[in-house]
């Protein structure tokens, strides 16, 4: 949804209200958030199409030269799910040579000195800036023994690979949500 919060009283859109409307399912490029005590911009707003009409917003988040993924799920209650970007090497073990030899992921994932125990797979489509062309990817997701936190490895076409690291945050932890006219 796209507000001209700081233009013109053009009535034909919907009105945007400051105490109802600056919230995490509606950020925008360009928005500015505090979160664990420091202020981030929203410098992407990505979707990913889960197959039978199932979508979640990622919003990609810079805060000086720190970048961090903050994804939105309305389904089954609110979920709010913070991650990072790592190295493959922080994995203990090659995962991109297991996945590309073997038919299933491993069970269990050891990254720095903490085993994950694969929780879900699939695959999905994924449109930067929510817009196509689409692009194909799995996932394995692999999360810790108390639950609160998890790695993602991702494989985009043939043999290429990216792993994050996250945890879930509440919705209480995002503070001054704030909109910015961008150009």
């Amino acid at each position: 949804m796209n507000w001209n919060i700081f233009g013109s009283n053009k009535e034909d859109g919907p009105k945007f209200d400051p105490l109802r409307d600056l919230t995490i399912a509606n950020l925008q490029k360009g928005w500015l958030l505090d979160f664990h005590e420091k202020t981030w911009e929203v410098i992407a707003c990505h979707q990913y199409d889960w197959g039978s009409g199932s979508r979640t917003n990622e919003w990609e988040l810079r805060s000086g030269n720190e970048t961090i993924f903050l994804e939105y799920e309305a389904t089954e209650g609110e979920s709010y799910i913070v991650s990072k970007w790592i190295p493959l090497s922080d994995i203990q073990m090659n995962i991109k040579s297991y996945l590309m030899i073997n038919d299933t992921p491993p069970e269990k994932l050891p990254v720095s000195g903490e085993t994950y125990n694969l929780d879900e797979e699939g695959g999905g489509l994924f449109l930067e800036n929510g817009i196509g062309p689409e692009q194909e990817f799995l996932f394995w997701d692999y999360i810790s023994a108390d639950e609160e936190r998890f790695i993602t490895v991702e494989q985009w076409g043939d043999s290429e690979f990216e792993a994050y690291q996250g945890f879930y945050a509440k919705e209480y932890e995002f503070t001054n949500i704030l909109p910015r006219e961008t150009t």
